[in-house]
């Protein structure tokens, strides 16, 4: 009787586990897909032709494998780059297309807000390291689109926005 109990348990912590995983996959994939809709609406909306060409780049990049959203599927586990108010990161010298997507990141709301960092990181993968810019380009994006802003990350202050 013990062994079975033992049994169920390691089943329903592994079923856990695995659900985990997914709903992870599942809000990052949502996220990918809702921020090529922003940047399509974002473009449409705006008359000023820098920003058009800078959100059909990020679109670009999003939209054919230009990225690969990088993510543990453990809630305990975490990237060495998380800190404790880091919710995502690049590394576009060492790695062009990779976004890290730390547990802060799952904490932050829905698909929607996931979509608001990814642009955010995109934009570092296009050329904008600073974070101030990046920053702006994600704001930009946000509110230029129909989906406004989902959250403020730590740079919105200290940028002045």
């Amino acid at each position: 009787m013990k062994s079975l109990v033992s049994l169920i348990s390691l089943f329903l912590l592994l079923n856990s586990s695995l659900a985990n995983a997914s709903w992870r996959k599942d809000m990052i994939d949502d996220g990918v897909a809702i921020a090529k809709d922003i940047l399509q609406q974002a473009e449409q909306n705006t008359d000023d032709a820098d920003w058009k060409r800078l959100f059909q780049k990020l679109y670009k990049r999003i939209a054919t494998n230009g990225v690969s959203v990088i993510h543990h599927e453990s809630p305990s586990e975490d990237f060495v780059g998380c800190t404790d108010n880091t919710i995502a990161f690049t590394q576009a010298g060492l790695h062009p297309r990779d976004i890290y997507i730390c547990q802060l990141a799952f904490d932050q709301g829905g698909a929607t807000a996931m979509a608001q960092t990814l642009i955010h990181e995109a934009a570092h993968l296009i050329g904008f390291s600073n974070e101030c810019q990046a920053t702006k380009i994600e704001r930009g994006a946000m509110l230029i689109s129909d989906y406004g802003v989902q959250y403020r990350n730590g740079y919105f202050t200290s940028c002045g926005f």
